[in-house]
């Protein structure tokens, strides 16, 4: 039986993970994420903040950021974050709007995912 992975927020790390998971052919994902748009911290876009470290420090392991030693701004960071989702196949796996409210494990040593929805 193929495994169900539940992936708790948009950010780089939840896209880095979802985007690991597929390629290693898990196909039954779900990323939740609260806000209604991706980029975690960054997904306000954020227009006036920029990244307090330079954007090389900032990337994805596979997609390069433009001009990586830039300090780049939360539009920037957001706009990356969806090229990225939208080029690994991962849209499809997102769930916006949605917040995780309760994790817990089961008799059959699985778990059960609450959310607002």
């Amino acid at each position: 039986m193929p495994r169900k992975i539940c992936i708790i927020g948009g950010g780089v790390a939840g896209l880095t993970a979802a985007r690991v998971l597929k390629s290693r052919s898990f196909q039954d994902i779900t990323l939740y994420e609260a806000a209604e748009s991706l980029g975690g911290v960054w997904a306000t876009g954020y227009p006036k903040f920029a990244i307090q470290t330079p954007g090389d420090l900032y990337e994805f392991p596979d997609k390069e950021l433009s001009h990586p030693k830039d300090y780049k701004d939360g539009l920037e960071i957001k706009k990356y974050s969806e090229d990225y989702a939208e080029e690994h196949g991962i849209l499809k796996s997102i769930r916006m709007g949605i917040c995780v409210t309760s994790i817990e494990s089961t008799f059959d040593g699985k778990w059960a995912v609450s959310t607002n929805s």
